[in-house]
């Protein structure tokens, strides 16, 4: 019994992680999946490279706080040597290498300054966490570095055995960390210099050497990390990868390694890091995704840190000063960066736009569409990400939702920055509406929701989509997601062209039975399952629309469309091909579906809104054309027109607004609102605001904006500086008082 008591006393950490994914396994049987695991071993992988050396260096009695910038600075320089010489194998291989030599010498420069200098690790890791940081952006201009590398992308997504080769470069590196400490003299001098570096020094061990050399090694594990995270998302930028030094530090310390040094070993690591990662992917499997996640990072890092100084101070052996200085900087990396530095900055851009928010331009691939090209990206960039991920045909607009692409998906994709007039500052739209909550997006919004619940696209694809559907509430639920109501509009200004078929069809036919229905679908694998032969079609005609609750089957048509929708992206592809034998992954037609549902037919039929798909009316209960908000003569007297445009679901709406030439209008709204420019050029607030013709990936605009709820309701000034040419925005909102849905049923 003292046996087992002095276990659980000295991995309390670990068993309480250990039950938590037993509960897990139980309570979300999806979450053992075997493509789950494969995806939580990948993510672990990159993280786990740099705990490695995390752990070399903690053995030694070190640490190293600028890991996570040099893990940044490794990103970016790969991406931009690939596009520099990545034509060819020798390139990739000298873009690699030059990656690696330079993170190399920043962990040598970390070496000199604390070894010669004799300047603490806490201060001089610190020190160039900044520099490096600070370097980065003046290299990026705070933007995100892309590589569309073909040799990398494969790389990333390829797997043997059903694991990534990313994995496999994780387990390489641990056994070697492993074999290296354990069997090896120079292992067991690292050891000994942690131990006790006076004892370590009358023995004749360089415990200089060793100590210098714990920070180049620290710098190789930050760059092949960074190398490897590029692998997986084909871009780098200095907001990846903020959390590295310290959740390798809390993965050095569950897997049993004291702060104090001497003791531990990189085996223990791999099962901390392992734990970590099941716990973090677990907690969006539980629903507890996004802050909630990052909040119970910040608890796992202060609880094992705080732990084992206690363990430590317990035992025998003193902790030295190294538990103490991380426990403090936790709590200052926590409290202090993450929450008063952050919120300084939403702060800053609030006020610096009285209230309306500049946004940067939001790209979305998709790998089962063919880009339209009418949504004004450059002709070169439609493929900016990679022919992997597919061509970019979607823009996201004032989006806090993350788009659900598939592993590999970067955690910002689909999630909209707010930027400084400047270009200085920039955070996610997402994280401001944390922070500032009701300022933001009002009290109604924030205490319903506490996040911003809707957000618009531009969907813009050659061909139609497959017929799919979006789960209502009570099926996505059952993957953690919300479900998804959404809207149709058909803008004249970005359908200069149709498509190939400029029609949706909607539901099904009236008189379809459900067994029809499931029969089509256990024939998705056969060929055409002929799914379109139990809908009807209706033809696109610009600048009308149609609602789109969760749970109706749709195949949109090729016209441009501006999408408004509340704020989720879960659905099922029903479709297996598409005109021009396009055809659709299975995995789609099973996408967002349970665990213990998938291959079950019933289910997916059961996903299906019977009700409103056979609905003899759909056209007139679902179509809608545009509705003057006031008399029409009214507003042009003013200088202006607004019209709602979409209008028949409550959870989210949108309106259009021209303003005409050479007038000054004041146009009040009873919520907050996303906009996107569609025509014309002006002044709104403070800001320019005008219509780009072409847009490179990357590249920030003015075209793009979101309204505060106190800014909207106090009214926004637009000045129209043209003579001839009309503004027109579009305006998207969530729950909008100023709403009355007349046909509701």
């Amino acid at each position: 019994m003292k046996s087992v008591g002095k276990f659980l006393k000295s991995q309390a950490i670990l068993c309480l992680l250990a039950l938590f994914i037993v509960f897990l396994a139980i309570s979300r049987p999806s979450f053992v999946s075997p493509t789950n695991i494969k995806n939580v071993l990948m993510d672990a992988s990159i993280y786990g490279v740099a705990a490695m050396a995390m752990t070399i260096a903690i053995i030694t009695g070190a640490f190293d706080l600028s890991l996570s910038a040099n893990f940044a600075w490794a990103q970016i320089f790969f991406c931009f040597l690939l596009n520099t010489w990545g034509d060819t194998a020798g390139g990739i291989l000298l873009a690699f290498v030059c990656t690696l030599l330079s993170t190399m010498a920043i962990g040598a420069i970390n070496g000199l300054v604390i070894v010669k200098g004799d300047i603490p690790a806490f201060i001089a890791t610190m020190g160039m966490s900044y520099m490096i940081k600070g370097g980065c952006l003046v290299f990026t201009g705070g933007d995100m570095i892309a590589t569309s590398n073909t040799f990398i992308a494969e790389l990333g997504k390829g797997t043997f055995l059903s694991q990534s080769y990313l994995t496999y470069i994780f387990i390489l590196v641990a056994v070697v960390c492993h074999l290296f400490m354990k069997y090896t003299q120079a292992g067991r001098n690292f050891y000994a210099t942690g131990g006790n570096i006076v004892s370590a020094k009358l023995s004749g061990i360089k415990v200089n050497a060793y100590r210098f050399a714990t920070f180049v090694i620290l710098g190789l594990a930050a760059g092949l990390a960074g190398c490897m995270y590029v692998c997986e998302i084909r871009a780098g930028s200095v907001l990846y990868g903020t959390d590295l030094s310290l959740t390798c530090i809390a993965a050095t310390v569950v897997g049993g390694t004291s702060l104090s040094g001497g003791r531990g070993g990189v085996h223990r690591t791999v099962i901390g890091i392992l734990l970590l990662y099941v716990m973090y992917k677990g907690l969006g499997f539980l629903g507890l995704g996004g802050y909630m996640n990052t909040m119970v990072k910040g608890i796992v890092l202060l609880l094992v840190v705080s732990f084992d100084a206690f363990v430590t101070q317990s035992g025998t052996k003193k902790p030295d000063a190294a538990a103490h200085i991380l426990i403090s900087h936790t709590q200052l990396h926590l409290m202090e960066e993450f929450k008063m530095t952050r919120k300084e900055i939403a702060q800053k851009l609030l006020q610096e736009g009285e209230g309306i928010l500049r946004l940067t331009p939001t790209w979305v691939p998709r790998s089962f569409c063919r880009p339209g090209r009418r949504i004004k990206l450059h002709p070169d960039d439609y493929y900016a990400l990679g022919l992997s991920r597919g061509g970019i045909d979607e823009r996201w607009f004032a989006s806090t939702t993350h788009a659900e692409n598939g592993p590999g998906t970067p955690d910002d994709e689909g999630l909209s920055y707010v930027v400084s007039a400047d270009d200085s500052e920039k955070m996610l739209l997402r994280e401001m509406v944390s922070e500032l909550g009701a300022d933001v997006i009002g009290e109604f919004l924030w205490n319903k929701y506490h996040r911003w619940p809707a957000y618009s696209k531009f969907f813009d694809n050659l061909g139609p989509l497959p017929h799919h559907i979006h789960q209502r509430d009570e099926h996505a639920a059952l993957t953690g997601q919300a479900g998804k109501p959404e809207m149709y509009f058909f803008p004249a200004q970005v359908n200069n062209y149709r498509g190939e078929r400029a029609e949706t069809y909607f539901g099904l036919n009236p008189g379809t039975t459900k067994e029809e229905l499931k029969q089509s679908l256990m024939n998705f694998t056969k060929g055409d399952n002929k799914i379109l032969e139990l809908s009807r079609a209706y033809k696109q005609e610009v600048d009308t629309g149609y609602d789109v609750p969760a749970g109706v089957l749709h195949a949109p048509g090729t016209l441009c469309t501006y999408e408004p929708q509340f704020a989720s992206d879960v659905f099922a592809m029903y479709q297996s091909v598409l005109w021009g034998d396009h055809c659709t992954p299975e995995e789609l037609l099973w996408k967002d579906t349970p665990q213990d549902k998938l291959g079950d037919f019933d289910y997916l039929v059961d996903v299906v809104d019977w009700e409103k798909n056979v609905d003899p009316e759909f056209h007139k209960h679902r179509f809608m054309a545009p509705k003057p908000v006031r008399p029409m003569e009214e507003m042009q007297k003013e200088g202006y027109i607004e019209e709602w445009i979409c209008y028949k679901c409550k959870l989210a709406c949108a309106k259009r607004l021209t303003v005409l030439p050479g007038q000054t209008v004041t146009i009040r709204d009873g919520a907050p609102y996303g906009m996107i420019m569609l025509q014309g050029h002006g002044t709104m607030g403070k800001w320019d605001i005008e219509t780009p013709t072409q847009i490179r990936f990357g590249q920030l605009t003015h075209d793009e904006y979101f309204v505060t709820a106190d800014a909207a309701k106090k009214g926004v000034v637009i000045t129209n500086t043209s003579k001839s040419d009309p503004i027109v925005m579009l305006k998207h909102f969530g729950e909008n008082p100023d709403l009355v849905i007349e046909d509701e049923d």
